[in-house]
């Protein structure tokens, strides 16, 4: 039992390196396209500094953009050492413009959480965290993000930047 669960793992490691191995762009500050990607995938990127650092580029294998008639749920995935590591965001389908956390309402569902193995953060109303959408016609999502992202439990803040993400429902 032990051979086969090191050959599957060794297996899916395999294909997670050999899947994301790409030549990096040119660094900007713009959203990336949708207009690539397949229905029901993402595309999230981001640099991360503080309780947890490093670069953050979603693997399309580990990617999803799901709706219902009133919010989306875009998320990303990426192994990173021994770590999976997952972006999630909840945006209300109809939002566009700059959407400050800080300003939203307590009842609004928009969240963003980032987990790195077994420990996470998150921004919710209040936070300090902003997503500016630059395209949400229903069918596709693309923006920038920056902000800071807190545990609840240890009250550790992870920084993101030059966050960019890109979706297609």
């Amino acid at each position: 039992m032990k051979k086969i669960t090191i050959l599957i793992s060794t297996f899916v490691l395999g294909i997670t390196l050999f899947t994301s191995c790409s030549k990096d762009a040119a660094t900007t500050t713009s959203a990336p396209s949708a207009s690539g990607l397949a229905a029901g995938k993402s595309k999230i990127s981001f640099d991360y500094s503080g309780a947890a650092s490093g670069s953050f580029t979603s693997n399309d294998l580990a990617s999803t953009a799901l709706k219902n008639s009133s919010y989306g749920n875009i998320s990303g995935g990426a192994v990173s050492g021994t770590s999976a590591d997952l972006m999630m965001f909840l945006l209300p389908l109809t939002q566009s413009g700059t959407v400050d956390f800080k300003t939203l309402p307590s009842s609004a569902l928009n969240s963003v959480t980032f987990s790195q193995g077994s420990k996470g953060w998150v921004a919710v109303s209040g936070s300090d965290f902003s997503i500016v959408i630059t395209k949400n016609d229903g069918a596709t999502v693309e923006a920038t993000f920056s902000g800071k992202l807190v545990n609840d439990s240890d009250k550790t803040i992870v920084n993101i930047s030059n966050g960019k993400l890109a979706a297609k429902y």
